[in-house]
């Protein structure tokens, strides 16, 4: 049976930082205009509008009960239309600014599309690394396409100078856009461009996410296509979109996560509602899911008196202004981050929020550290070092845990805890312990420095410099990362 994912999106009333990195957009402030929005910068090459409005029936726009996040009298969306009969497409950017320029992240939101008359075409997707050039839009965008009828298309795309090239198609796949939102998450990361799509509808009067198969002949269902592509470095982020005719495309519930790591679980990948452990299947050591190449695996949580439970875990909402959107909770268990095909991690940092504890903390097998997460002894593990930053949250505390060294193996667990942007730096150039991307005379030299001393040439993650050090070191040595 699938597990269906609801979607329950909060509501923001201004483009603003929820946590860390991370911009909310939902178009419910006053006025029509984008111009207090994440996205106030338009580019239009033709007579279309970008506007603010609650959702009128007469536009054709989906209308069911329960109601879709866009949705006919719900609150305001983002619309966009042709408003003289020339069509064209539009961008609605982010603030031309330095501090919009950037090159990795991640932008997830609700799109609908409406189809009042039965022609025309409606197309409504998602920007990263937007530049205005000379002669046009210099961008990538993962897109939903509808032509015409109940099928549609999704694509990654790149526009050079205005002229548009697709990098990575769908097949086709049914829509019905009457009753239907589609959600896009799309991703930049290095040359890497991932984009996923689901169907948000009504199953059973409940709203719901469910992939689309964006690729028929595999078994299966995959709803993610993903290109390579070296052309653009950096820009902004933003709404694409494309209607002719009566036809109108809306977008809602827009969040924008920047990345400051290499690598994230963040649960956002998830179903919304899933549970995990002994009652549904699930026993300790079984991994639960794998997100950004890091397996996550159920463990035992041992409580102040040093019984094991392994109650069970939970993809839940983040509260308390702690995490994002999809959280893991933990309900007398812990989960384990598997990071030892990472390569050499220097850095590890999570959000927690934590009630009724006490919490459980281990790192690369080292002593099980049972009590408040904030009272956890700085020198962790061997080589690794924890700091922990907290505030009070609710009936509980939410903070920071950020631990620097080499961490293989993560297990943090709780009565009740909640985790969320697990952020992870880390590098597959073993034995680059000077950080500068390659095995060299400098690197050997900090190895040698502390071989048989202490752990500042720790390569393998077991607290001291020794043979297996200097083993793996010199098996990389004189090579570029």
């Amino acid at each position: 049976m699938p597990r269906f994912k609801t979607t329950q999106l909060a509501a923001f009333t201004l483009c603003f930082a929820v946590a860390g990195p991370v911009l909310a957009e939902d178009f419910d402030q006053s006025g029509s205009a984008l111009t207090y929005t994440c996205f106030p910068d338009e580019t239009h090459s033709g007579g279309t509008v970008f506007v603010r409005e609650t959702v009128q029936a007469a536009t054709g726009a989906p209308n069911t009960a329960p109601a879709l996040p866009i949705n006919v009298g719900g609150d305001k969306e983002c619309r966009y239309y042709e408003a003289d009969y020339a069509p064209s497409h539009a961008y609605a950017l982010m603030t031309g600014i330095s501090e919009n320029d950037f090159a990795d992240g991640v932008i997830d939101g609700t799109i609908a599309a409406a189809m009042p008359v039965p022609w025309g075409s409606r197309d409504a997707g998602f920007v990263l690394r937007a530049q205005e050039g000379g002669n046009g839009m210099n961008c990538y965008f993962a897109c939903f396409y509808n032509y015409v009828g109940n099928t549609g298309h999704f694509a990654i795309s790149r526009l050079n100078n205005g002229i548009g090239q697709t990098l990575l198609d769908s097949d086709d796949f049914p829509v019905d856009l009457q009753s239907e939102n589609y959600r896009i998450r799309f991703r930049a990361d290095g040359t890497m461009l991932t984009a996923w799509l689901w169907r948000v509808h009504v199953v059973d009067g409940a709203v719901v996410e469910t992939p689309i198969d964006l690729n028929a002949s595999e078994p299966g269902v995959q709803n993610v296509i993903s290109a390579e592509d070296d052309e653009l470095s950096s820009g902004r982020a933003g709404l694409f979109a494309f209607a002719r005719g009566e036809n109108s495309v809306f977008f809602d519930d827009v969040h924008l996560t920047l990345a400051d790591c290499g690598t994230m679980v963040d649960a956002e990948q998830q179903y919304l509602g899933t549970n995990y452990g002994p009652m549904y299947g699930d026993v300790p050591g079984d991994v639960l899911f794998t997100e950004d190449s890091v397996p996550v695996s159920l463990e035992e949580y041992e409580d102040a008196a040093g019984t094991q439970h392994c109650v069970g875990a939970a993809i839940d909402l983040a509260c308390y202004g702690f995490g994002f959107n999809f959280v893991m909770q933990c309900g007398s268990a812990s989960l384990v981050y598997d990071l030892s095909d990472l390569g050499v991690v220097h850095e590890v940092k999570l959000e927690y929020y934590e009630a009724n504890g006490p919490e459980n903390l281990q790192v690369n097998g080292a002593a099980l550290y049972v009590g408040e997460i904030e009272n956890a002894p700085t020198n962790i593990a061997p080589g690794v070092t924890l700091t922990v930053t907290q505030t009070p949250a609710g009936a509980g505390t939410r903070g920071t845990i950020r631990l620097i060294g080499p961490v293989q193996r993560l297990l943090i667990g709780g009565s009740f805890i909640e985790l969320d942007n697990v952020c992870i730096d880390a590098s597959d150039c073993i034995g680059d312990l000077d950080g500068d991307d390659d095995v060299d005379q400098s690197d050997l030299g900090i190895l040698l420095a502390s071989y048989g001393i202490d752990d500042g040439g720790d390569i393998d993650g077991d607290g001291d410099t020794d043979q297996s050090d200097l083993g793996m070191l010199l098996a990389g040595y004189g090579q570029p990362c």
